[in-house]
């Protein structure tokens, strides 16, 4: 058997033709870095954070708080940004892609949001806003977040007559801008948070009886998953003050087990904690099971 021996030189010309990080040896590949998801708990169970130069989603159903908790991983990240702590290389340390059109300002002052800190970008079809994310990957933005992912639909769907069906639009752009995110983040640090929701399974009456949209390219390529879902109120009396919410991980290529967490909303103030050990609500109130 002839024994393979790349020299220094073609090693050397690998790295200028395709990039530093294209080759090297196995000992030298590192797990990635983590940015911090702003809730000690979920930084805890996940392993330290988000990964950097990764794919992740948060999917879940209506209202169970997944942009709340992308709200709360960008003012962590504004926080880190603002302490010094690796950033430098930018002014505006997050890009919050609102496709759903659902972005609050004051909602977000409360979990923590600069507005100085975070550019918004409104609904737009898919094509823009993934041309958009494939440039800030390449400046390394640190945090990119897609609220939500089944609004990415390219303009030829949006441009059909009402009532023309089209099959997994969604999911076909997805198909071909997603891997086109996973090669630039090869050399990039930037973290991207995909925000899903809930469709259910048709014809599926046993297991798991919901999926997250976006085809199986998404859940082939996305590093970590996380599900939300509300478990109950937080209440004060018979007044309902805030939520609570769980998250559990599904899926995670760099550690982390699969467990939950909870954590705490106020509608006036934010949040108000997380734990892993979720047997007891904040002190001083009690949590009553979702009516919805």
């Amino acid at each position: 058997m002839t024994k393979v021996n790349l020299t220094e030189k073609l090693l050397a010309e690998i790295r200028e033709k395709y990039g530093r990080g294209s080759v090297s040896l196995g000992s030298e590949v590192k797990s990635p870095e983590r940015l911090s998801t702003g809730l000690k708990a979920l930084d805890e169970i996940l392993g330290g954070g988000w990964p950097k130069g990764r794919i992740s989603e948060v999917w879940g159903p209506n209202n169970a708080g997944k942009s709340t908790l992308a709200l709360v991983t960008a003012a962590a990240t504004q926080r880190h940004f603002l302490a010094g702590t690796g950033f430098a290389h930018c002014d505006i340390p997050v890009m919050w892609f609102d496709q759903e059109n659902t972005y609050e300002p004051i909602w977000a002052a409360r979990l923590g949001i600069d507005p100085l800190r975070l550019r918004h970008h409104g609904p737009m079809a898919a094509e823009d806003p993934g041309d958009l994310i494939l440039q800030y990957v390449r400046e390394n933005v640190p945090l990119i977040v897609v609220d939500s992912v089944i609004t990415m639909i390219p303009e030829k769907s949006l441009l059909r007559a009402s009532g023309e069906s089209e099959y997994s639009p969604v999911a076909r752009f997805l198909s071909s801008w997603l891997p086109k995110v996973v090669v630039l983040q090869g050399r990039s640090p930037t973290v991207v948070i995909l925000v899903n929701q809930v469709r259910d399974r048709i014809g599926f009456f046993f297991g798991e009886t919901e999926r997250s949209p976006g085809g199986h390219v998404l859940s082939h390529l996305e590093t970590v998953k996380l599900k939300v879902a509300r478990r109950g109120f937080i209440k004060k009396g018979d007044v309902k003050v805030g939520y609570e919410a769980a998250v559990k991980i599904v899926k995670s290529k760099v550690g982390g087990e699969t467990r939950e967490m909870r954590f705490y909303v106020s509608f006036a103030q934010g949040v108000l904690e997380s734990r892993t050990d979720a047997e007891v609500a904040p002190e001083g109130l009690e949590t009553a099971p979702d009516e919805d």
